[in-house]
């Protein structure tokens, strides 16, 4: 569940529509997906996630034959079926474990990023991936309808599409190197990427060179994300139409692309209204994926189809009224949040311009400008009041109790997990203390350098 708030927050938050009796099965299947879509960012060859790839099938392959192997995810997959066969004797476990089993391979195809040939490759590994996450779940439901499917269809390819843009300005920067075991440098997984269809950059002329060298000016970029987003969102509209015509007790418009094929076989009497209305409530919070979908294309749109400047304008709303605690941390001997323990924490010299600088170089175009660095403060005197920010400090301008933020880690070491684990430690410290609604969302590190020397990386972090 942490991982989830922390990493898929909007899946967190739709999870709360999903039947309580089933909730479980889909936080496995979200705990599964964000393990497949974090591994190639953790493998520092292709064979090696082939292997972790590898594992993940016979994990799932070996759960569904009743041994289930010592992995958390695993082990309530495990209690899902149980409950299942208990429960919900007309459930189909084999169907889940389909669907599992094509994301999984999916997944695997695409590990090494290669380019989507054309948007109607990229729709196939939406449908592969994001649609059949769904379908997964609406087995688990022991929802069977031809409708709900084709519904979630629709949805799912848009939700691929639109993940595929937000990834853009991530997969088209560097990453740092991955750290191994024993703290030496591996050479990153990946380079910079862009998986933009190439049908569509030929079509528009945008060229991988140009997007890697200027961002969001390269020529034709922003008519390649029109025309990709707007498919994402034509599917987002056959869906609600698809919707009112079901409920109305009328076709849907079109016949359904998947009918016939494996797990995609349907009752006779899916046809009728009286059948597929409960089967709608009952899958209503496997179909709320589209809402976040249709919430980035709508901001995408605001943004004139430009995902950096989206994603910069986000994390300005995310900082607006208070770019908050910034704290030292050297290696473990860092400070608790919500300590507001001077003790524990120096004093600092948060040099903003060398922050606007590392924004810019990652992409994120004048992200924030600052006038002036500000001299070293002290730890949780409150706010320093610095524009529309706070700087080090447990409230924003406006007086209000937050802790959303940054840490610094001045080691020059990147480790990806850490940031991860503060946040963790942070929701653990606010449970401990009464304050088990306060957890905290990691969404964003990165490395600052100094002379071209890594200096710090950085957290963001957002309660």
């Amino acid at each position: 569940m942490a991982q989830a708030e922390q990493s898929d927050y909007e899946s967190f938050l739709i999870r709360n529509f999903i039947p309580s009796s089933r909730r479980d099965a889909y936080d496995a299947f979200r705990a599964l997906n964000l393990e497949l879509v974090r591994l190639p960012e953790q493998v520092s060859t292709l064979a090696i996630g082939q292997l972790r790839m590898q594992f993940w099938r016979d994990a799932i392959s070996n759960t569904f034959a009743g041994r289930p192997p010592k992995e958390p995810i695993m082990i309530l997959l495990h209690k899902v079926l149980s409950r299942l066969a208990k429960t919900s004797p007309e459930s189909n476990p084999s169907s889940i474990r389909f669907w599992l089993l094509r994301m999984i391979s999916t997944r695997e195809k695409y590990m090494d990023n290669r380019p989507f040939p054309s948007l109607s490759a990229l729709e196939d590994y939406a449908e592969n991936t994001y649609s059949t996450l769904m379908y997964s779940t609406l087995a688990a439901l022991s929802v069977q309808s031809m409708h709900v499917d084709h519904l979630a269809s629709h949805i799912g390819k848009a939700c691929g599409i639109a993940a595929m843009c937000r990834g853009i300005p991530i997969l088209a920067s560097p990453i740092p190197p991955v750290k191994s075991p024993d703290g030496t440098s591996v050479v990153a997984s990946r380079n910079p990427i862009i998986l933009l269809p190439l049908d569509i950059m030929a079509e528009t002329g945008l060229r991988e060179e140009d997007l890697y060298r200027h961002g969001p000016k390269a020529e034709g970029f922003q008519d390649a994300v029109f025309k990709v987003a707007t498919r994402a969102n034509d599917h987002l509209i056959t869906a609600r139409e698809m919707l009112k015509n079901i409920r109305a007790g009328e076709p849907p418009g079109h016949e359904y692309e998947h009918w016939g094929e494996e797990q995609h076989v349907y009752p006779d009497s899916d046809a009728g209204q009286e059948s597929v209305d409960p089967l709608l409530r009952r899958g209503f919070g496997v179909l709320l994926e589209s809402v976040p979908a249709h919430d980035y294309l709508t901001r995408l749109e605001a943004e004139n189809f430009d995902p950096f400047t989206l994603l910069r304008t986000m994390i300005a709303r995310i900082f607006a009224g208070g770019l908050v605690m910034a704290r030292l941390a050297i290696g473990t001997a860092h400070a608790l949040p919500n300590t507001y323990d001077p003790i524990h924490t120096q004093k600092i010299q948060l040099d903003l311009d060398l922050v606007a600088k590392e924004f810019e170089n990652a992409g994120f175009h004048s992200t924030i400008e600052f006038v002036e660095p500000l001299a070293a403060v002290d730890a949780y005197l409150g706010p320093i009041h610095y524009e529309d920010f706070a700087i080090n400090a447990p409230s924003n301008c406006l007086g209000q109790d937050t802790f959303d933020g940054s840490i610094a880690w001045l080691d020059g070491l990147f480790d990806p997990n850490r940031c991860a684990d503060s946040c963790t430690e942070a929701t653990q410290y606010n449970i401990k203390h009464g304050q088990p609604d306060r957890t905290c969302r990691f969404f964003n590190t990165y490395m600052l350098k100094k002379d071209g020397v890594n200096y710090a990386q950085y957290c963001s972090m957002v309660n």
